[in-house]
């Protein structure tokens, strides 16, 4: 089968895509990667063939404030409308040839693969782009409300998401002979939509629908060895804390790596601290923290004493696989709702982006490590997680009929 996988966004977007796309192939199958051209050597790399759709996200995403998720959003819904005609286009071209089209949140590929007469299924990393009762939408900080203020926030998003952008998505609709979508959001998450997150860790809310269902995260099976200098380091003393924002955007990074560095000598412990998109730098370093612009999760978090991380959900689902407790500080998105669940779990604790200062951390990871209760949590967790394998329920729950899935075979119907 000719399957075309699109994504938009940062790495933590493309990336879970592409190890599923690295799957379908070891299955058999011809996979075509659409994303913006600066992923084509890390696609080709995987031995895939590269479709370029939509330009490149990294320099947008660098603008933009880390510390107001509302105007980070705004930003962004101004920048997709600008994308539409372009990602139709190349969209269009990219699923000519394709027998299924799996995406992400995207602006075209529902429509481009129904102009084709071809099947489409979309895959969320987070249960929180669901809409219920049971969490707000990912744009909002507070992860505690009331069930009717959660669905009232649902409704105004999805009218929202109407006003921005069900007319540029419908005047190119209307150039491909399709008939106009009603509502974006429901026209975005398509039919059947996959949720590629662990449910150990975050269940598909009891009033989702029933035709989505769930599979592990897609996790990259990267096992590439760590540069001598970085285990020269682990070696070196205690196991240090890990500290990385991945792909967030940050305005004042050598301020913030000011906070963590603190935060984690606060705490008397060593640290890695990886740059990623964020720009975390490695200027005026103390002795006892090592930086590196990027490591392999599934070898580095396991050697770790904690992880302070942003809360994407690539980055949160290798540091559950890691089995070690961790602090998340929520910017924007579904962060806020990977934070809440740690929380709930009690195997990690939160502080918001606004309010993070080295006190606050280095309290944090004291308590984390002073308090046995996290570590044997993590570790419980973790234990769950070593057979679920995402890649084979989502290629599964993608070429055969869902309905022949049960819980306890990897894929969660809802």
């Amino acid at each position: 089968m000719r399957v075309l996988l699109t994504a938009f966004g940062s790495r933590g977007d493309v990336q879970p895509l592409l190890a599923l796309g690295v799957g379908l192939r070891d299955r058999g199958h011809a996979v075509t990667v659409g994303a913006a051209s600066n992923y084509r050597a890390w696609v080709e790399k995987r031995g895939l063939v590269f479709h370029e759709i939509g330009g490149d996200f990294e320099p947008w995403l660098k603008k933009q404030s880390a510390r107001n998720s509302f105007s980070v959003l705004g930003s962004l819904a101004a920048y997709l409308r600008d994308e539409v005609p372009v990602c139709f286009e190349q969209t269009c071209a990219a699923a000519r040839e394709a027998d299924l089209v799996v995406t992400t949140i995207h602006l075209a590929s529902q429509s481009a693969a129904e102009a084709f007469g071809v099947p489409c299924r979309t895959i969320l990393y987070t249960p929180a782009l669901l809409p219920s009762r049971s969490h707000p939408p990912v744009a909002i900080p507070p992860q505690n409300l009331p069930g009717w203020i959660n669905g009232a926030l649902w409704w105004t998003v999805g009218r929202i998401f109407d006003l921005l952008f069900k007319r540029p998505v419908n005047r190119e609709r209307v150039k491909l002979g399709l008939e106009p979508v009603r509502e974006y959001l429901a026209h975005a998450r398509g039919a059947r939509p996959i949720v590629a997150a662990d449910k150990q860790f975050a269940p598909i809310p009891p009033d989702v629908g029933r035709d989505v269902i769930q599979t592990g995260a897609l996790v990259m099976r990267d096992l590439s060895p760590l540069e001598p200098e970085v285990e020269l380091f682990l070696q070196d003393g205690e196991p240090p804390v890990y500290v990385g924002f991945g792909s967030t955007p940050d305005t004042s990074p050598e301020e913030t790596v000011r906070l963590l560095v603190d935060g984690v000598c606060a705490a008397g412990r060593r640290a890695i601290v990886s740059g990623g998109w964020a720009g975390l730098g490695s200027d005026g370093l103390p002795a006892g923290v090592f930086w590196v612009r990027e490591c392999p999760h599934a070898v580095l978090l396991p050697r770790v004493a904690a992880i302070v991380h942003h809360g994407g959900a690539g980055t949160t689902a290798a540091a559950l696989r890691a089995g070690v407790p961790q602090v998340i500080i929520p910017h924007l998105g579904d962060q806020f709702f990977h934070a809440r669940r740690i929380q709930d779990l009690g195997i990690g604790l939160s502080i918001p982006r606004g309010r993070l200062t080295g006190a606050r951390l280095g309290a944090a990871i004291q308590r984390l490590l002073g308090e046995s209760s996290y570590s044997s949590r993590a570790r419980e967790l973790a234990d769950s997680l070593r057979n679920v394998d995402g890649i084979d329920s989502a290629v599964a729950a993608l070429m055969t009929g869902e309905r022949q899935w049960e819980p306890g075979q990897g894929v969660q119907t809802a």
